[in-house]
């Protein structure tokens, strides 16, 4: 491509030849675009070449690969359970809403609940990044499981709060009682658990070079 432009600016140059008023100054400019061509064709040239990844290399990313993706799936039934527990906690509330009467079966569902979250929570704080991962993805893991300790450990608490009010021998105005639920919900509940960011990283640590295999 460097050797076509060249035929090309040398063809031009004789045809400008013919029209430029002063013949020194049309040597200036092609000495100028000499030197201009010069130094482009050296650093075209010239380019550092990009370090070529070895076969072992690639065979240790794909096992990095493949530790992180064991472990997010594992990760993935924790946040399915979380899930779950919201759900159910909202679908208990609105039967509170919607009733008449307090029934003490509604109550048993938020002791069972309540034991399921402990239960869950428990799990999340048995999380570890696994060791064979790289350093720099085990801390960033480390991030993700300590913003999914402290929204578990907000979700027992709501869970909790709402039991404890929610008790039927204690509770006896469902109005005032689901006041305190509202208040609860509102105050408590965080607002997500957002680890999008921190996992996209550990892909990217994690992508395969696109130059060549160094054999």
């Amino acid at each position: 491509m460097f050797y076509v432009l060249m035929i090309i600016a040398a063809m031009s140059l004789a045809i400008l030849y013919k029209f430029f008023p002063r013949k020194k100054t049309f040597g200036y400019f092609c000495i100028l675009l000499f030197v201009i061509f010069s130094v482009s064709a050296y650093f075209a040239n010239h380019q550092p070449d990009k370090e070529k990844i070895t076969q072992e290399q690639i065979e240790r990313i794909q096992n990095q690969q493949q530790i992180f993706i064991s472990w997010y799936a594992n990760y993935q039934k924790n946040i399915d359970a979380l899930d779950r527990n919201w759900q159910l906690y909202y679908k208990i509330v609105d039967i509170l809403r919607t009733q008449a009467v307090y029934e003490k079966i509604t109550y048993d569902q938020l002791v069972e609940l309540e034991t399921a979250a402990i239960e869950e929570q428990i799990k999340i704080h048995n999380l570890n990044p696994p060791p064979e991962l790289d350093e720099d993805c085990r801390i960033i893991l480390t991030e993700i499981i300590t913003k999914t300790q402290n929204y578990s450990d907000a979700q027992v608490k709501v869970i909790s709060a709402v039991r404890q009010i929610a008790n039927p021998e204690t509770a006896k105005n469902l109005v005032e009682l689901n006041r305190q639920i509202k208040n609860i919900t509102l105050r408590e509940v965080p607002a997500g658990l957002f680890y999008a960011s921190e996992i996209a990283e550990i892909r990217n640590k994690l992508i395969l070079p696109e130059e060549g295999i160094n054999k």
